[in-house]
Formats: structure tokens, C-alpha cells, sequence
């Protein structure tokens, strides 16, 4: 475990650092402020407090924080992975932007030949900065993720078969049944703030190509900066990011599809052994 969060700490505290260093050079490098993680670490909290009270007023024990605990334990690395994303999310904002801004009158560099070309070597290290520590990210959290995706789904088949019971044995819906539906609702709301982080950063990453590319036409008259974006260029096919679990599951929004049809199928696999059971 020490050791794990020590790599994460090399993470944050060297990758990190090593691209804010970089971009800081940069005249035109302005990261605007995200209020993303505010909102997902709020909403967060909010929600497993709301699950532990709902839990308390049912359940109506003093074992109430270890009861809850498995339930914290298993939700905030996947918050923790998701931060980290939109950190690098904005990094990668950042960089299209002063792309985009070479050679116009935004740049605050726009007349200066020398300056942009040490701004187009400053972003290359910062990207393949973030690259890297993106690969570190995913290796570190992918035990952990595919941890949390087999405790989430097989805690949603238990919540949707408890439903389906329920509602076969008795019509009238009570409370415990609706705080069980509510309760689906959290693990939905973490997956998709999750996949939705990394489709952005995987589409900035993509869209750093069609912006290099374009400035090679912007520059095709200066041979030096359009050699150096030509290079550029070559090597954003390695400088890609993938956010993979274990390298098993894409971690995109196909994950989604995945997963729910996956649930879906256990699900209805378990409904029919309860009716033929009561058949018989």
C-alpha cells in the first residue's frame, strides 16, 4: 500500500509538476478554472451521506460507520482516478488553446519567429509529460477499478433482484424498496462522470492532431517552425492516452455498454431461478 501511494505521489508531485513547469514558459498558457471537481467531490459526499442516513433510519443500528465503510472504501478511488482525469483534462484544454492561437493576432507571440518555436518545444515536453503520466495513472489504478467495477455490479444485480422480488411477492412498493431503487441511482452517477472524463481527455488528445496539422498549413512558408511541426506531428501517433482496466475493459463509454448488459443478463438469469424455484 506504501508503496502505491508513493507512485501516486510521483505522480501528482513530478509528472504534474514537470507539465505546469513546461506550459509556465509558455506566453500564451492559460489553464482557466474547472469547477468539475468541486462538484463531483461535493456530489460525492453528498450522496454517501444521504446513503448512510437512509441506511440508519432502516437498519436503525450502532454499527452504522462500519456498515458504510465498504461502501466509502469502494467509491472514492474511482473519484480520486476521475480528479486526476479532469487535472489532465485541462492540461491537454491548455495546450490545444496556444496551439491554436500560433501565428493569429490572440497570440501575445504571434510576430516572433524564435518564441514560437521555443513555445512549440516547451508544448512537445509538456505533452509527452502528460502522456507518460497518464500510463502511470492507468497502471496505478487498474487492480482498484476493476476491483470497484465487480463490487458495483455485482452490489446492482443483489439491489435489482431484491426489487424484482419485492415487487413479485408483494405489489405494494414500501420504503425499503424505494431507498434500494435510490440507491442504483449512485453507482450510475459515479460510472458516468467517470467515462465522461475520459472521453474528453481521449477527444482532446485526438484533437491535438487536426490542430498540428492545421498549423502546418498555417506555417508552410516558414520552413524551421514547419519542420519542427512536422516532427511534432510524427510523434503524436505514440503520444496517445488510453484509459484502460488492466488492460482488459476500454474505460470509455463503451464501458457502459458493457457493463449494463452484462448486469442486465445476470439479472434476468436470476429472476428465472427464482420462478422456477417457486414453481417447483
Amino acid at each position: 500500500m506504501t508503496i502505491r501511494q508513493k507512485l501516486l505521489m510521483v505522480f501528482i508531485n513530478y509528472h504534474l509538476r514537470n507539465v505546469d513547469k513546461n506550459l509556465n514558459t509558455c506566453a500564451d498558457h492559460d489553464i482557466k478554472y474547472d469547477c468539475t471537481n468541486d462538484v463531483i467531490f461535493a456530489s460525492n459526499f453528498i450522496w454517501t451521506s444521504a446513503i448512510a442516513i437512509g441506511r440508519q433510519v432502516f437498519f436503525k443500528t450502532k454499527l452504522i460507520v462500519f456498515i458504510n465503510l465498504p461502501n466509502f472504501l469502494t467509491t472514492w478511488p474511482l473519484i480520486h482516478y476521475t480528479i486526476f482525469i479532469n487535472m489532465i483534462k485541462l492540461r491537454f484544454k491548455s495546450i490545444n488553446s496556444m496551439l491554436l492561437k500560433l501565428g493569429t493576432t490572440e497570440s501575445k507571440i504571434s510576430r516572433s519567429r524564435e518564441l514560437i518555436l521555443d513555445e512549440l518545444d516547451s508544448i512537445k515536453r509538456a505533452y509527452a509529460e502528460i502522456c507518460k503520466g497518464c500510463d502511470e495513472l492507468v497502471n496505478f489504478y487498474g487492480i482498484p477499478t476493476l476491483i470497484v467495477i465487480l463490487i458495483f455490479s455485482t452490489r446492482t444485480i443483489r439491489s435489482l433482484y431484491f426489487i424484482m422480488i419485492q415487487l413479485i411477492s408483494n405489489p405494494k412498493i414500501d420504503p425499503l424498496t424505494y431507498f434500494t431503487g435510490l440507491t442504483l441511482l449512485y453507482p450510475i452517477y459515479v460510472f458516468i462522470n467517470f467515462t465522461s472524463s475520459v472521453a474528453q481527455v481521449v477527444k482532446e488528445n485526438k484533437e491535438t492532431v487536426r490542430i498540428i496539422n492545421s498549423l502546418r498549413d498555417r506555417f508552410d512558408m516558414d520552413e524551421e517552425i514547419f519542420e519542427k511541426l512536422l516532427k511534432f506531428s510524427s510523434h503524436l501517433s505514440y503520444l496517445t492516452v488510453e484509459f484502460t482496466c488492466c488492460g482488459i475493459i476500454p474505460l470509455n463509454r463503451t464501458f457502459l455498454v458493457i457493463v449494463s448488459s452484462t448486469i442486465a443478463s445476470y439479472f434476468v438469469i436470476s429472476v428465472q431461478f427464482y420462478v422456477s424455484l417457486s414453481a417447483n
